[in-house]
């Protein structure tokens, strides 16, 4: 598994910023998958990484409050990311939803992904996809000290 003990300097170099959500990361490709999962754990967030969209599915079903955040390959078998994004949507409708893809074309022509990051994308572009996706639903803070 790729890992590097220099991440964090890396991350805090091209100011990527931080989370501790916890995100459903599902790419059917094993080497694209475990770097994601390091490079997602390494901002701070907590990772879920089953190796299909099957299982993805199944685990989703089993504790569908636990995840943030569904971030999901487009072009994956035997689910697409659509499918498997629109199947979730339909057990919780509020979930996040971002497609991570080589194929964003793709992907746009879908309106059930709130944002769309190609593959081709930098550590920073990605971290702050996410980060504004997961910032967009939170509510408002209230500030009961004033």
């Amino acid at each position: 598994m790729f890992y590097d003990k220099d991440l964090f300097k890396i991350f805090k170099d091209q100011d990527v910023p931080p989370g501790t959500e916890n995100i459903l990361l599902v790419d059917d490709k094993t080497a694209i998958s475990q770097y994601c999962k390091v490079l997602l754990e390494s901002m701070g967030y907590k990772i879920n990484s089953p190796m299909d969209p099957k299982t993805a599915l199944v685990n989703f079903r089993q504790q569908p409050y636990c995840f943030d955040l569904l971030v999901t390959d487009y072009k994956m078998e035997p689910l697409n990311g659509s499918i498997l994004a629109t199947t979730i949507v339909g057990i919780r409708p509020e979930l996040p939803i971002i497609a991570f893809t080589g194929h964003p074309e793709m992907a746009c022509q879908h309106n059930v992904f709130w944002c769309v990051i190609p593959k081709t994308s930098t550590i920073r572009e990605i971290g702050v996809a996410i980060r504004q996706v997961l910032d967009a639903v939170r509510p408002p803070v209230i500030n009961r000290f004033e």
